[in-house]
């Protein structure tokens, strides 16, 4: 009988093995929905051999051990095919029979397999429970397990907005490495800490935390770790407006990519290189690397890189005022999206073209852009781009002194604005509302917008843009002869003026004040003077 239960025995084991090797990650690229049923028959049936009687009786220990370890390799190919709540229940009941049987390492590897699944999930609370406990199991015998997990939990619980939770995982994931003695296993959690302080507004401090992990990159004899820390001090100076800083730093990590040939990475390089010269209207550094990054893109084989780069080329082409090579990229996309049936970026790509054949002139070509893209946007239900589409055929009609329309557009686009929250683009339809009121020579229609204007501009404090609104709404009054109410608007604008220590703006408003103030002793003057702040 003990053969015969040696035979089960070990005929479970080989299938556990043959189980495992079918649906294991490594083997991702071979793998078919045949082969994953492959390995969870023969999981099963190890299950089966496991559980039997006399195997149990003659292997206790170790047949308890094989079934946690079917169990555990059964989430596997159920993962793969997309059943996670089966992969989940596989995970569950192999937890607990390593916990059982006390096997820690099988019982941590479960915990912290079942928490990254509910992370891949967006499940975030599970996640976080079963993390923690991971950590807990792996804290009594493996401290570089406990780190990667203590990293995976300040993901997590980043990803579930709580940063503070997350700043207290990454700091615990730092010392355990320290601990260990691990230059690598501090870059992480110190690359990610920066993150959160980063998202917090706190750049000294996360500039403080790169920094760090920078020194200690540097006493590793890994290039690569060095460069993934110079293009997060790339990435952090970006976000916090300190352009040129970002572009020395991720120059830097390009090289360094480069010479560990780490292709991938030096294409997200390149690609935020481009941006951040396109932010300085460094236009022909931008084109030079996003025409580098298609070219990686093309030869990694990603698509989606070459489609994005391709797109912030136009871009830069667009800045740069080549308006012909832009529209030929926007057009080649705008087939991609026709091809594709991606309405979402062909109505980008028709609104793109049609302003930049409005800046060729070519006003018809911008107009039809326009219409073919708004019942795309109605469509999709994207607001944002439908306002937009009505703001450029608003500026169309203005091209052609059609100023009823451009009323109806620029008061569609300003609705949806309102609708969506967006004030500085409420401001300009305002500003362009009242302008189109000045062109028609209806000053009294201009009141009422510019008072809007004046008010948005308010609650958003542009101090700047304040200025300039009431003296065009002054210009406005004295279009009606209304002097003093002109004189008001002046004098709040030269206030403030004078409190931003412009002294540009200061002089032209002193200039416009006294003129007025002498108009105001006289008989009244002409009233097409209200054009005169333009």
């Amino acid at each position: 009988m003990s053969d015969e239960a040696a035979a089960k025995k070990t005929e479970a084991d080989g299938l556990v093995s043959q189980g495992f090797l079918s649906s294991s990650p490594v083997f991702r690229s071979f793998q078919s929905t045949s082969s994953m049923q492959h390995s969870i028959n023969s999981l099963q049936r190890a299950l089966i051999l496991y559980q039997d009687v006399d195997v149990r009786k003659a292997f206790p220990q170790e047949s308890r051990k094989g079934e946690a370890d079917a169990l555990f390799n059964l989430h596997l190919p159920y993962q793969t095919l997309g059943r996670h709540q089966d992969a989940i229940a596989y995970l569950q009941q192999a937890s607990a029979i390593y916990r059982e049987i006390r096997d820690r390492e099988g019982e941590a590897k479960s915990l912290e397999t079942l928490g990254l699944l509910y992370s891949d999930l967006q499940q975030h609370q599970q996640a976080i429970e079963y993390l923690t406990q991971a950590a807990e199991v792996y804290r009594l015998f493996d401290a570089d397990q406990e780190c990667n997990v203590l990293n995976h939990l300040g993901v997590t619980y980043l990803m579930s907005g709580q940063p503070k939770e997350a700043t207290w995982n990454y700091e615990r994931a730092t010392e355990v490495a320290k601990q260990l003695g691990s230059i690598d296993k501090q870059l992480i959690p110190l690359r990610n800490l920066a993150g959160v302080y980063s998202n917090q507004g706190d750049y000294a401090q996360a500039k403080a935390y790169c920094e760090q992990a920078l020194r200690l990159a540097r006493q590793t004899s890994e290039p690569r770790e060095e460069a993934k820390t110079l293009y997060t001090l790339g990435q952090l100076h970006y976000k916090h407006n300190q352009v040129q800083l970002s572009i020395n730093f991720l120059q830097q990590a390009l090289a360094a990519f480069r010479q560990s040939g780490d292709k991938v990475s030096e294409l997200a390089t390149l690609a935020d290189l481009g941006t951040a010269y396109s932010h300085l209207g460094e236009h022909s550094q931008a084109i030079a690397v996003f025409q580098q990054a298609i070219a990686i893109a093309q030869e990694n084989g990603n698509h989606q890189a070459q489609l994005d780069c391709s797109y912030h080329l136009a871009e830069a082409y667009f800045a740069a005022a080549q308006y012909v090579r832009a529209i030929e990229i926007y057009q080649q996309l705008l087939s991609y999206a026709q091809t594709q049936g991606d309405l979402q970026l062909e109505a980008g790509m028709l609104l793109s073209l049609g302003t930049s054949y409005s800046r060729l002139n070519q006003a018809a070509q911008a107009y039809e852009c326009y219409q073919k893209a708004l019942p795309i946007y109605r469509s999709l239900g994207e607001r944002r781009g439908e306002a937009n589409c009505w703001k450029n055929l608003a500026m169309y009609y203005a091209s052609q002194k059609q100023y009823n329309r451009v009323l109806e557009s620029i008061q569609q686009a300003l609705d949806i604005y309102r609708d969506i929250g967006d004030r500085p683009y409420q401001i300009q339809c305002l500003g362009d509302i009242a302008a189109t009121y000045f062109s028609l020579e209806q000053p009294q229609n201009a009141i009422a917008p510019l008072q809007q204007e004046l008010t948005v501009i308010r609650e958003v404090s542009d101090r700047r843009a304040e200025i300039d609104a009431l003296a065009r709404l002054g210009m406005a009054h004295l279009g009606l002869g209304q002097l003093q109410q002109a004189l008001q608007a002046l004098q709040q604008a030269l206030e403030i003026s004078r409190a931003m220590g412009d002294r540009e703006f200061e002089f032209k408003l002193q200039g416009l004040i006294t003129t007025f103030s002498k108009a105001q002793q006289q008989s009244s003057k002409s009233r097409q003077r209200w054009q005169f702040w333009r």
